[in-house]
Order: structure tokens, then C-alpha cells, then sequence
């Protein structure tokens, strides 16, 4: 299957890559959002991690943070750190849509192009990581293995987090991840990776 991509060309046109098999994993975005927010709350000393810590230093809570996602305080930050880096404002309005901190971006960005073609053989789930890898393995060939927990967060279960609003802040934020990816709050996995 062909997939597309830009790396290594500093023009960003595509290249055309066969016979690769291209795979993702996704994880439920009530989760993802409660370990992206803690994990680089946790680490200032990084660069994501300074320019998080600048964005939601006026939230005194999670809740507080998640009920202003598309607030003006996170909107006028998002501007700044955008034109710092030169990047477009435009693609930076919200939390949900901004390329500065992919830890928040939709995930379905990852796996189709612009032109809503999925880009991937096979998308696993963060939820069923270790056997959606074995599945991985399996496909290209290579023996599998345990894999190491690595970038972890220190966290209670995401449900913990959140209250009925909040709740509907990131569906709503991420509406289209929960529905084309098969999650629900209260489970994190409808449907069984592709």
C-alpha cells in the first residue's frame, strides 16, 4: 500500500513510499488528555513542557484548565508561542487543532491526509498495546517482544479527572477521534483495532 509522507524533505512535498507497512497507535482521548496535561506539567525543564507549563499557569485545576481549551488565555498564548516560532497563527486557535503541542492534537491527523485517505495498514490501541504490537510483529515479520513502559506519567485513571462537564469539553474537542477511532468515556475501547 502506498503511503505518504514528508519526511526528510525540507521542500515538505510528499514522497511515495511501497511495500512499507505503515501502522499507529491511538489511545481513548479522556485518557490521552489526562496523561499529555500531567506528564508535561511534570517536566518544565523541557521546551514542550516550559511552553505547557506558560499555558495553563493561570488554572489552578485540571478541571479549570479543561473548561478554558478555547478560552482567550490559551488562545492569546498559542499566538505567541506560534509567532515566536514563525509558525501560522491560523493553525494554532485551539488547544484541540495546534501544532505546538501534538501531545493534544487529534489523533485521526496522524493517520489520514488532508484529503481523508487513511494513511496506515493498521491502527492498534493504546488500551491493547502489547498484543496490537505482537499484531505489528506478526505482520512485518520480526519475533516480538515485551515492550519497556517508557515516557510515563504519574496519574490516577483518567475517570478520576474529570466531572460530567469536563467530560463533554474534550468530547466535544475531540469528537471526531472518539467516534472514528471507537472510544467512549466509560470504556476505552469499542472497536477492536483495524
Amino acid at each position: 500500500k502506498p503511503a505518504l509522507t514528508g519526511a526528510g524533505d525540507s521542500q515538505g512535498s510528499l514522497q511515495v513510499y511501497f511495500n512499507i507497512f505503515w501502522f499507529a497507535f491511538v489511545r481513548n482521548p479522556w485518557d490521552r488528555f489526562v496523561s499529555s496535561y500531567t506528564y508535561l506539567k511534570a517536566r518544565p525543564d523541557t521546551e514542550p513542557g516550559r511552553l505547557f507549563n506558560e499555558l495553563i499557569k493561570p488554572f489552578r485545576t485540571f478541571k479549570d484548565f479543561v473548561m478554558n481549551i478555547d478560552g482567550p488565555h490559551v488562545k492569546n498564548t498559542l499566538g505567541v508561542i506560534a509567532k515566536s516560532r514563525g509558525d501560522s497563527f491560523s493553525r494554532c486557535q485551539t488547544l484541540a487543532t495546534t501544532n505546538l503541542f501534538d501531545h493534544f492534537a487529534p489523533q485521526h491527523l496522524f493517520i489520514k491526509d488532508r484529503h481523508e485517505t487513511e494513511l496506515l495498514d493498521f491502527v492498534g490501541k493504546f488500551e491493547n498495546l502489547q498484543k496490537d504490537f505482537n499484531v505489528v510483529c506478526e505482520k512485518i515479520g520480526v519475533p516480538a517482544c515485551t515492550l519497556p513502559l517508557t515516557n510515563t506519567s504519574n496519574h490516577k485513571p483518567y475517570q478520576e479527572y474529570y466531572d460530567n462537564e469536563s467530560r463533554r469539553v474534550i468530547e466535544q474537542a475531540y469528537n471526531r477521534d472518539i467516534k472514528e477511532l471507537g472510544y467512549s468515556y466509560d470504556s476505552n475501547s469499542q472497536k477492536q483495532a483495524n
